[in-house]
């Protein structure tokens, strides 16, 4: 289990109101372990270590499996949530057996996850808005408000009897907050085990069209203080336990890491005094390219001397590595790393075109009796430093699918290495090639 001290960043991600030991929390004693509710093991007697289903009005995570020299074994339910309740986010997690000192993810990060609001019809169940995930139109024939609801509804279900405990959310996905909010309002009984994360920053103003006119966009990023708290306002108002709170898509150019208001604002958040009556919130960012340079800066930033941010959400994936180092490095610092993207907007399923790579994902997937979906997900799985990796299931088949990677774990050395090599792209080309894909 992960010893920390009240020093250490990780600032209440695990079950407000204990004592947190991961950077983002700022509360608590060092080191104790409340005990949290037991999950349905359905079968699956590990959890879904590391996973997580990434859609548009709600990603699914599974947290990341433990650390280098930690022991992958099943845990029964009583002994996961204690474990999995120690940092600020409620209810119980799957984790690994071991946490060492160095893993400062381990209390989300090893939870199960679902990014249950990324609402722009990415690749979660319902989502009513358009991405650019390859076929994911054929995923959401009815694209009513009410039909989405149902389907983010129905893929939240499937998600939560296979042990995700993650939600994600954004502003500018959709009604993902909505979405997230009535589920958890019909389930009361889940609410407790659910652990919420969104984001602000970016403003949805495609109003569900696929199609929008020259010169508008289908989101708009504004990082201002009035944006933060016009947005925060928003998120609570639908998800009053929200625990973690994201820049959306923060880059050096973006000048939110540069922003004194904005991170003071921040801070005040970490600290439970940004809002009246609002515990204590986690800041955190995802990042868009280039990843490693706001990485490596959100890493760095502190106030009030200790660490301002408590997680980081990046893109990583067979074919883009590139922010594996600045990862790794947050990871050691004490942040939890959340992957997006992990199969790459569909490139690494069966949707995408042909290629050598893909062909050797698919025939590697076949001798692990798996499919290649899932195998790219143990891929990313497999880095010590993924603590939750967010899936992009829109139906309840692809989350079942996906959650096979989890059984994949702990993928072989030599395998994880002759991926790698082979799927690899280049950073640009890969940023170029998604620039390319159409919102459908």
């Amino acid at each position: 289990m992960w010893r920390g001290d009240a020093s250490t960043p990780w600032r209440g991600l695990y079950a407000r109101g204990s004592a947190d030991t991961r950077r983002g929390a700022g509360q608590g004693g060092a080191g104790t372990e409340p005990a949290g509710g037991s999950m349905p093991v359905n079968g699956n007697a590990g959890g879904l270590r590391k996973f997580g289903s990434h859609h548009e009005h709600c990603r699914w995570g599974y947290p990341g499996q433990s650390p280098a020299g930690s022991v992958r074994t099943p845990r029964a339910p009583q002994e996961v949530a204690q474990v999995g309740a120690g940092h600020g986010l409620p209810g119980a997690a799957w984790v690994s057996h071991t946490i060492g000192p160095h893993s400062p993810a381990a209390a989300i990060a090893r939870r199960q996850a679902v990014s249950c609001c990324e609402c722009k019809a990415r690749a979660s169940p319902a989502c009513a808005l358009s991405y650019i995930n390859l076929g994911h139109d054929e995923d959401l024939p009815a694209k009513t408000v009410d039909a989405m609801r149902e389907r983010a509804h129905e893929v939240m279900d499937a998600a939560a009897a296979l042990g995700v405990t993650y939600f994600d959310c954004a502003r500018s996905y959709g009604a993902s907050e909505e979405f997230a909010a009535s589920w958890l309002a019909a389930r009361p009984e889940a609410a407790a085990m659910i652990t919420l994360g969104s984001k602000w920053g970016y403003e949805y103003t495609a109003g569900w069209r696929v199609g929008v006119p020259e010169g508008e966009a289908h989101e708009v990023k504004t990082h201002t203080l009035a944006q933060l708290r016009r947005q925060l306002a928003e998120t609570v108002a639908l998800l009053p336990s929200i625990h973690l709170y994201q820049i959306h898509s923060a880059t050096l150019t973006s000048g939110v890491l540069d922003n004194a208001e904005v991170l003071d604002a921040l801070a005040a958040l970490r600290d439970g005094t940004l809002v009246p009556g609002l515990p204590r919130v986690v800041p955190g960012l995802s990042v868009s390219h280039p990843q490693p340079p706001a990485i490596e800066a959100a890493t760095n930033l502190s106030r009030g001397g200790a660490p301002l941010f408590g997680e980081v959400q990046a893109t990583f994936n067979l074919l883009d590595q590139s922010a594996g180092p600045a990862l790794a490095a947050a990871h050691q610092a004490g942040m939890l790393v959340i992957v997006k993207e992990a199969l790459a907007n569909g490139r690494l399923t069966s949707r995408a075109p042909p290629s050598e790579g893909l062909r050797l994902l698919r025939l590697e997937a076949q001798a692990l009796g798996a499919p290649e979906d899932a195998l790219a997900l143990a891929w990313v799985m497999s880095h010590d430093w993924v603590d939750v990796c967010l899936s992009g299931a829109t139906t309840v088949a692809q989350m079942e699918s996906n959650a096979q990677a989890v059984r994949l774990l702990p993928l072989q050395p030599e395998l994880v290495r002759r991926l790698g090599e082979a799927l690899r792209q280049d950073c640009d080309d890969y940023w170029a090639d998604r620039r390319a894909l159409q919102w459908n």
